[in-house]
């Protein structure tokens, strides 16, 4: 009777462990997304931080792309020969079981996209990067977001995560969930199930041969001219200059703001700043925005061929550029509306661009011809508009109003005047008036001396030969002075060096205004300058973008 107690304790504890299947304690340890000049060199590392994790027949490495959506899978047929603690498995494509050396224990193809996926071993561990928008769970923010996988380079997991853990293995402390935090670049080490370690292919940086891990080569070894000392992109080589929209193909011209409901060409320019050619192309990988509207990316590549030293490029050149779509829901998220649309460069640069959608106040519809101008003038916070979320295109601009206007376009919108003081006009008594600190600020930048007997006459309406004036003394400085007219305009007679002649002309030169009339040729010096008018003087003379960096 004894010898029975024993056995039915062993037994009972026995039955009360748990039973924890022998692939469960294996994490996603690499991912490796090719070279350039083997891009289909890709390969996936998984390993175990446990004995006994080699039962793998029927179990899968599922693949995704930037959504969330799989796009592929691999499955094992057996299980494997290796159950060691810290044993390591290799999913690899041929041209990367070919380009390391290495016998891959399962083979994938090439799917890994760049800009943004997951790889997922079941459903036990995965990991995301670059402009991953799907399920966050287990994921968290996504490696090296926006940009994603870069040739040449591993994504690899950390092993010093854990706080009191050992830093030259895995642990299951190592995972915290946050793709961001487990994962570095690394040199590539793909190893399989025997322990074998394939070999880096070999390059020669500076020989004009794309090869080996290199993300580049301008046949030399010189940092800073957009392919480094290392043959690796440098990103900081170029930079966004401009943006803007294009009519898409079967649909009426526009006018070149997005509009609810609407889908245009995006056409975007790069500088490159670098002293070497680079050959350049883009992925649109994301365009989001504000909750209540769906945001589409109808085209996501750009091209823009090779980009000289110093020189820059538009994709609209190749006529390979992105196109995106916004949907026009029943009420307008904001009335300040921007969305945000990411480019990611082949050189691992990228931008996020401010797209501006319009419709933005109901009494400018999209046909006036001051739309676009005003659109553009509310983008960048030049005003806000007049009251009831309108913008009063017909009402004229006060002298302290176009203080404001000024110095915002000038400055920008954060710009705040230094305080005011009350001893400039005596009609300006700084007294708590919004305008008074503007005003100031436009006298001591020597734009304005006034209306006269020590005032300025916040009140007053700002005439068209006043407005050329302010612009162009705002834009240029106190000092400047325009070149002597000639008689351009037939109701503002040439007087040069005198009055309003010289600047409104100069207006005229810049294509800043083409006047009141075109046949015969008129200016309207005297007439009130409407908001609808100041948009557009405001918009060309500080050479305002409603798309832009």
């Amino acid at each position: 009777m004894r010898s029975k107690i024993p056995a039915l304790i062993l037994a009972s504890l026995f039955a009360a462990a748990p039973v924890i299947a022998s692939f469960h304690l294996v994490k996603v340890k690499e991912v490796f997304p090719g070279t350039a000049a083997s891009p289909n060199s890709q390969y996936v590392v998984l390993q175990a931080y446990a004995m006994g994790q080699n039962v793998f027949s029927g179990h899968v490495v599922h693949f995704y792309d930037a959504a969330g959506v799989e796009i592929s899978s691999a499955t094992f047929p057996g299980n494997l020969s290796n159950p060691a603690d810290q044993m390591t498995v290799l999913i690899a494509t041929t041209e990367a079981a070919s380009l390391f050396s290495v016998t891959a224990d399962l083979t994938m193809t090439a799917v890994l996209p760049l800009v943004g996926g997951k790889v997922c071993w079941e459903a036990l561990d995965c990991v995301a990067w670059g402009s991953y928008t799907g399920s966050a769970t287990g994921v968290g923010t996504p490696f090296n977001a926006p940009v994603g996988l870069e040739r040449g380079q591993a994504m690899q997991r950390r092993l010093d995560v854990c706080p009191a853990g050992m830093p030259t293995i895995l642990e299951a402390c190592d995972d915290t969930g946050n793709s961001a935090n487990d994962f570095i670049f690394a040199t590539p080490a793909p190893r399989n199930n025997a322990g074998t370690t394939g070999t880096p292919p070999p390059s020669t940086c500076g020989n004009s041969v794309l090869e080996g891990l290199e993300g580049c080569d301008d046949g030399n070894t010189t940092g800073g001219d957009g392919c480094s000392d290392v043959c690796q992109p440098e990103p900081a080589a170029v930079a966004a200059t401009a943006a803007l929209l294009a009519d898409m193909p079967g649909i009426a011209p526009g006018n070149f703001v997005l509009e609810p409901g609407e889908s245009a060409g995006f056409l975007t320019t790069w500088q490159n700043n670098g002293s070497s050619a680079l050959t350049l192309s883009g992925v649109g990988a994301l365009f989001t925005g504000p909750a209540g509207a769906s945001y589409s990316v109808l085209d996501a590549t750009a091209d823009y061929g090779s980009v000289g030293a110093g020189s820059s490029a538009s994709c609209s050149t190749l006529l390979d550029c992105y196109a995106i779509g916004v949907s026009a829901p029943a009420v307008r998220p904001v009335q300040h509306w921007d969305a945000s649309f990411t480019e990611v460069l082949s050189n691992a640069a990228f931008k996020v661009w401010a797209v501006h959608i319009g419709e933005s106040f109901p009494d400018v519809p999209t046909a006036d011809i001051f739309y676009a101008f005003i659109e553009n003038l509310f983008h960048n916070g030049v005003t806000g508009g007049c009251a009831g979320g309108n913008y009063c295109p017909g009402n004229p601009v006060t002298r302290a109003q176009m203080a404001v206007f000024l110095l915002k376009s000038k400055f920008g919108q954060a710009h705040v005047p230094p305080a005011c003081t009350g001893l400039v006009f005596t009609d300006v008594p700084c007294t708590g008036g919004p305008f008074d600190p503007w005003i100031e600020e436009l006298s001591s930048l020597g734009v304005t001396g006034g209306c006269g007997s020590g005032n300025y006459c916040p009140d007053a309406t700002v005439t068209r030969q006043q407005m050329a004036v302010f612009l162009l003394k705002t834009k240029e400085g106190s000092a400047y002075d325009p070149p002597d007219c000639t008689g351009v305009f037939g109701d503002v007679p040439c007087t040069p060096g005198t009055g309003f002649p010289d600047w409104i002309e100069e207006l005229y030169a810049r294509s800043i205004t083409g006047g009141c009339q075109a046949s015969p040729l008129l200016y309207c010096p005297t007439s009130p300058n409407n908001r609808g008018q100041m948009a557009v003087f405001l918009v060309k003379t500080f050479g305002l973008l409603i798309y832009g960096p």
